[in-house]
């Protein structure tokens, strides 16, 4: 059972000692300091939030989110692979993550890397669509995400779709679990590369954005 709190009386700047019992929270358009809400909520189980990629290598873990299980998470701005290390680095309870990131860079694309920070995670969603300035640049490669640790441990398929017109790319998970898919970029055929079971469905979509 999930209980509902109001938390419009809580000082979410982190500015005193106000503390709750919260477990599940969702903070939708709000961009959150994690630090102030770990300390607002030192018991919480399950997150769904917008993260400033810039503010997380600041985070003071004086309250660790130990029981922290299910994380949800948008960056809007450049975060790359030592911003997820450093973001989940004490999150040992972290078991199911869905992350959805714009204007990112290829520095992002090693599933090598990837494997060393989602060694524990169980369910791994993603979305994520590529910085304008890498729309004219080579079509990257998916090799390091075909390694028995993607295919055969986790059972984790990616996808990559990348506009011939416009160059504009999305790297995802499949099957696709966003509600939106941003057709108004693809302005002509696309290309597409997988690593598994062609599974995409705009059954769960319901906007083209």
């Amino acid at each position: 059972m999930i209980n509902l709190c109001d938390i419009s009386h809580f000082n979410l700047s982190g500015d005193g000692e106000q503390t709750s019992s919260i477990e599940h929270l969702i903070l939708d358009n709000i961009r959150i300091n994690l630090y102030h809400i770990y300390s607002i909520a030192p018991v919480l189980r399950t997150l769904d939030t917008i993260i400033d990629p810039y503010s997380v290598n600041h985070i003071k873990h004086n309250f660790p989110p130990e029981y922290l299980s299910k994380l949800s998470i948008k960056f809007f701005g450049h975060f790359n692979l030592s911003t997820m290390k450093q973001l989940l680095r004490e999150m040992t309870r972290l078991v199911h993550l869905t992350i959805v990131a714009y204007d990112i860079y290829n520095d992002i694309i090693d599933g090598f890397a990837w494997e060393r920070i989602l060694a524990n995670i169980i369910t791994f969603k993603f979305l994520f669509s590529f910085h304008e300035s890498t729309w004219t640049q080579e079509p990257i490669e998916l090799e390091s995400f075909r390694t028995l640790f993607w295919l055969e441990n986790k059972h984790w398929y990616i996808k990559y779709d990348r506009c011939t017109v416009s160059g504009f790319s999305l790297l995802y998970s499949i099957p696709y679990f966003n509600n939106t898919y941003p057709w108004v970029h693809i302005k002509g055929p696309i290309i597409t590369k997988s690593t598994g079971p062609d599974i995409f469905s705009l059954s769960n979509i319901n906007h083209l954005n």
